[in-house]
């Protein structure tokens, strides 16, 4: 068996670099560092902020807020791997098209195991939908808005966001 050796010194590097750290570049704006970095764990929205701030100048978690929930000049969504990323705004419809599929097909089992049949999800989908058509609204307010039978609450995030409803790209 053969185990794997690290990537040569220049390697991590130049990856680094293409990553806008470790070199002398830094972002102005949110959107220019989501245009050099492409995609950023977010998991973590602190630690999103400050993978942003370690690729720019003087930028803070309230300039990353302003880029997601008034410029909207990135968005945070599954993406990859099934976990949160920020990406460029620009780039969601292709992301979503590309990915979504897949982990649709990878959480059918999840959703039936929940209840959850496809005519739940779009139910889901249309509420939130609607909710989202006078702006911005938090995790919470979305909660508020999927009320008690107007569709199921458990398991619909990833299935609106992998569908691409809430995306203003």
């Amino acid at each position: 068996m053969t185990t794997a050796q690290p990537a040569p010194p220049a390697t991590r590097l130049l990856r680094a670099r293409a990553q806008g750290v470790g070199s002398g570049w830094r972002g102005r704006s949110v959107a220019e560092v989501m245009g050099r970095a492409f995609a950023l764990q977010a998991q973590d929205a602190a630690a999103a902020a400050l993978g942003i701030r370690a690729r720019s100048s003087g930028l803070t978690a309230a300039d990353v807020v302003r880029a997601t929930d008034v410029e909207r000049s990135v968005v945070r969504n599954w993406f990859m791997r099934g976990t949160l990323h920020l990406v460029p705004t620009a780039d969601v419809r292709w992301l979503t098209s590309l990915l979504g599929p897949v982990f649709l097909r990878l959480s059918e089992r999840r959703y039936r195991e929940l209840g959850l049949d496809e005519r739940d999800l779009l139910r889901a989908e249309r509420v939130i939908t609607s909710a989202l058509a006078d702006g911005s609204l938090s995790r919470a307010k979305l909660s508020g808005a999927l009320r008690p039978g107007s569709a199921p609450g458990v398991g619909r995030w990833r299935f609106i966001c992998c569908a691409g409803a809430p995306c203003w790209a």
